[in-house]
């Protein structure tokens, strides 16, 4: 509270004051007792329909909007699409690895799993993480029905790769 009550303090610097008190706004000329509308073509800055984004000069309502946007801001999602083959595998495992926790239960998160499962990346059930075996190390040991050794595992809490020796038993892996 200490904070607060510093802040709302007056000082001699008036865009402070402006920050922390707000000002009269009928000190600004605005007739706040006028039966018309103080901005006419706005319905409300809660209603997406109020200004059209994609038209850029008229609003859905049939209003002026006063600006006009440029074509090359406005964006196809269609040709955004990162689930197409061809760019899903120019992308890095990091990449990937976003793709994947970034969009839960999309295409996207579909095909970057396949194209981290063909990369060797795994997907523990039990576990619910990726992991995939150490490239430079060889399997410690290969026990029944599963493997031994040096495996890197993503951890999405912490974000980052974290390699572990680790027992890793074939059915508790996804398989495509």
């Amino acid at each position: 509270l200490l904070g607060v009550i510093d802040g709302l303090r007056l000082s001699s610097d008036p865009d402070t004051n402006m920050l922390s008190l707000g000002c009269e706004l009928t000190s600004l000329g605005l007739n706040l007792n006028s039966p018309t509308p103080l901005y006419t073509t706005l319905t409300s800055v809660y209603n997406p329909a109020s200004l059209d984004m994609n038209n850029g000069a008229t609003g859905t309502n049939g209003s002026n909007n006063h600006f006009i946007i440029p074509s090359c801001y406005r964006v196809n999602l269609n040709s955004c699409d990162i689930s197409r083959v061809d760019q899903v595998t120019l992308m890095s495992d990091d990449a990937l690895l976003m793709a994947f926790y970034a969009f839960p239960r999309d295409r996207v998160q579909e095909a970057a799993a396949q194209e981290l499962h063909s990369r060797g990346w795994r997907f523990h059930k039990d576990i619910k993480v990726w992991l995939c075996k150490e490239e430079q190390t060889v399997s410690i040991s290969e026990i029944v029905h599963g493997d031994r050794g040096v495996f890197v595992f993503f951890d999405p809490a912490n974000w980052q790769r974290v390699k572990k020796e680790w027992v890793v038993v074939g059915d508790v892996l996804e398989e495509r």
